[in-house]
């Protein structure tokens, strides 16, 4: 569609210009009528299980993404968390090899389809367990787990990947002069409308009641910022 593609451009600032936005990187500036900012979740870390031997086997079997397939195949995996991401990770590595998920409660909060389909795989489910340790030397071997009872029981193991969430860092949110909600992202209006003129916003950075963090949802209120931002710089008759 002809739009210009500024790649490894990191945001510094957005600020007011003569009747623009100037909007400046780190080494750049670009006047703009309107802005979109559509971040997700900023930068972000993984957060890890803090249980003995992640960080010693971290890259040694122990990981925060699923690798390739391919890179699975005769591999004992055994999945961390309780959500979409998790469940979804299970079942692509279970087409390919001896697959596990944990989960810490009773329940996963992950859509019924994605647990339905999970409950229909191959992947054995250890519900309402907790990890003790990840052993091994070199590499990792195997896991040590804790059961509802707190009883200890060790499962082999080759990849261990732990999916149970991140910690974000939106902190340049509040240079940008943006209202925030107290879950620390940018409040926004139904047309997503910012506090500030000619700022509009969308996808997981945006919070508003009833928001649903859904793929599908983040690309209807991208549809949504970007209508509203042409009626903003062109003010058609119709809007």
């Amino acid at each position: 569609m002809d739009c210009e593609i500024r790649e490894h451009q990191k945001v510094i600032d957005i600020i007011d210009g003569d009747q623009k936005l100037i909007v400046k990187t780190q080494d750049s500036e670009y006047e703009a009528m309107s802005v979109i900012i559509a971040t997700g979740m900023g930068e972000f870390t993984p957060r890890r299980m803090e249980a003995p031997g992640e960080t010693e086997l971290e890259g040694k079997g122990v990981s925060y993404f699923l690798p390739l397939k391919e890179a699975l195949v005769g591999k004992k995996v055994v999945l961390f968390g309780g959500g979409n991401s998790a469940i979804e990770m299970a079942m692509v590595a279970d087409q390919v090899t001896d697959t596990a998920i944990v989960h810490r409660r009773p329940e996963f909060r992950a859509d019924e389809i994605n647990v339905k389909n999970l409950g229909e795989s191959q992947v054995r489910q250890y519900m309402s367990t907790s990890v003790k340790s990840f052993n091994g030397t070199d590499k990792l071997e195997s896991i040590t787990l804790l059961d509802a009872d707190k009883k200890e029981f060790t499962i082999p193991a080759d990849l261990a990947v732990v999916n149970i969430g991140i910690t974000a860092d939106l902190g340049i949110l509040t240079k940008w002069g943006l209202e925030l909600t107290e879950n620390g992202l940018i409040k926004c209006e139904w047309d997503m409308s910012t506090n500030r003129h000619g700022v509009f916003a969308c996808g997981d950075v945006v919070d508003y009641p009833g928001k649903y963090k859904q793929i599908i949802t983040g690309c209807g209120e991208a549809a949504t910022a970007c209508l509203a931002a042409y009626k903003f710089v062109k003010k058609p008759y119709w809007a």
